[in-house]
């Protein structure tokens, strides 16, 4: 399942099972939701389990940022644990 914004950007994708119902697969998580920024870039990804509480993926990241430099380049991708606090590569 798939929700988008205004400008056509995939908010959200969720993982159904064949009642309907979030489940988590082999991507690791039920849902996984973005943001964008005023450019419609990605900014940020955070993954949510089948009882719609964030989890972690197996390198340990519940949310990931992405930043851009004034171009709209990528320049880099941060990722952070369960509570918020960056992991360090």
């Amino acid at each position: 399942e798939r929700e988008y914004d205004a400008a056509g950007n995939q908010t959200v994708f969720r993982y159904l099972d064949t009642q309907g119902k979030p489940v988590v697969t082999t991507s690791h998580y039920a849902e996984m939701r973005r943001e964008y920024n005023d450019r419609n870039k990605l900014i940020r990804e955070s993954y949510y389990g089948a009882d719609g509480k964030p989890i972690a993926l197996p390198n340990g990241a519940a949310s990931v940022t992405i930043s851009y430099n004034d171009q709209g380049k990528e320049t880099g991708r941060t990722n952070y644990d369960l509570v918020g606090n960056e992991i360090k590569k």
